[in-house]
């Protein structure tokens, strides 16, 4: 006994192959649209965010909320690199615009406050003097968690709103460390 299959016509599977690419089409749009305005994953290189976030780990940074709330104190973000724009860097932001910044034996004060930093360790932290300096409107002074190891405000000046792309909220890699970055 022999299993008979039925033909299947070229019209048939032109239309199938049709339906396919449309499908496949609307979702990588989707796709796009969600990568350009919503989130997006990010790698970590380098040690500049340590022991917040380690190289090699992968996080995931939503784009969304920015525009409807204003970037604060604390806040880790992603953010195009201002001296070339191309590459980008995650930072944590110490003061936003109109604060005044004063760093003195490496602790941040803000506005005569100074900054509680439970995510510093302390072997990590540098002991230099800055200002007071007052944040530009439309700017944002960003440093690494390491401060010993991080290339940041302090190196090429306050980085524009514009730069700021998301704010980091998971950290998705390894498996084993997922969480909620805060």
């Amino acid at each position: 006994m022999s299993l008979k299959l039925p033909q299947i016509s070229r019209e048939i599977i032109l239309k199938h192959t049709k339906e396919l690419g449309r499908e496949i089409f609307v979702i990588g749009m989707a796709m796009l649209l969600f990568i350009t305005f919503v989130m997006q994953t990010y790698a970590i290189e380098g040690s500049s965010m340590e022991p917040t976030l380690q190289s090699g780990q992968r996080v995931i940074a939503e784009k969304v909320s920015y525009r409807f709330q204003t970037i604060e104190t604390g806040d880790v973000v992603i953010l195009f690199f201002p001296p070339e724009p191309t590459k980008t860097f995650v930072k944590r932001v110490l003061a936003c615009p109109d604060d005044v910044l004063e760093i003195n034996n490496g602790i941040p004060v803000v506005n005569g406050t100074p900054l509680t930093e439970e995510y510093i360790d302390p072997t990590l932290r540098s002991y230099e003097k800055i200002g007071p300096i007052r944040v530009p409107a439309g700017y944002y002074f960003v440093m690494g968690d390491h401060r010993n190891a991080s290339y940041d405000s302090r190196h090429f000046g306050f980085v524009p709103q514009k730069y700021i792309t998301g704010r980091v909220v998971f950290r998705i890699w390894p498996l084993s460390e997922i969480s909620i970055i805060e």
